[in-house]
């Protein structure tokens, strides 16, 4: 089996001065079975440094901020009340701060540096369950820390189990910087999902895919 797994002990996982780090429940994994199709949502509210209420998972370097959750006294919690057709969730992705993308410390520092207008691009992911049989390897590359949400995808390889699901299944396709929330119907810490995966001969995977490219690497 071809399913490398990688887990960052140390190291900074989120933004201190917008959010603390609370325990996300289980019906927020069960909330996010709904099959809507990725898209993007439009957030723009008047920045008060240090209250925007959110705690964030940082781990996809490349690809944006992930919603942990939304802290009840916050201006995002404010913003879902004024808005709930357009209301920011856990598993939501913040990858466009005021117009401009980045890295997940760029897109940080552009929160921290906007006032009074902060301008928030979410993309809400699709979701939907994905069934993979060996034998055969996974042939994907996995990355997590212990306060991630889930696994996260970072390297779908050309020859394993994982590109065939892709060929055979186009609307539902795993790619990298997709999320693995559970395996075969149970939410597990990510170093159990990892263990899980690397001895069960099927698997389900519950899938976030926010088909998304990751920003263009720039040039020293």
């Amino acid at each position: 089996m071809l399913m490398c797994a990688c887990c960052e002990e140390t190291g900074r996982d989120n933004h201190q001065a917008l959010f603390c780090d609370p325990q996300f429940p289980y019906e927020d994994v069960v909330s996010a079975r709904k099959n809507d199709p990725a898209h993007s949502i439009q957030v723009k509210v008047k920045y008060q440094p240090g209250n925007l209420g959110v705690d964030l998972d940082a781990i996809d370097i490349n690809r944006g901020l992930v919603v942990k959750a939304v802290l009840p006294d916050g201006q995002l919690a404010e913003w879902n009340k004024i808005n709930p057709d357009s209301a920011i969730r856990p598993y939501d992705k913040i990858f466009k701060v005021n117009g401009k993308v980045g890295t997940v410390q760029e897109l940080e520092s552009f929160i921290v540096s906007s006032s009074p207008d902060l301008h928030l691009e979410f993309r809400r992911p699709q979701r939907f369950e994905a069934k993979l049989r060996r034998p055969g390897s996974l042939g994907v590359r996995l990355h997590y820390k212990k306060s991630s949400m889930g696994v996260l995808v970072s390297e779908v390889l050309e020859d394993g189990l994982a590109t065939v699901w892709n060929i055979n299944n186009p609307t539902r396709v795993i790619a990298a910087g997709d999320r693995i929330l559970e395996v075969n119907g149970e939410a597990l810490s990510p170093e159990e999902m990892v263990e899980k995966l690397s001895l069960e001969e099927e698997v389900s995977l519950l899938v976030l895919h926010y088909n998304q490219d990751p920003i263009p690497i720039r040039g020293i």
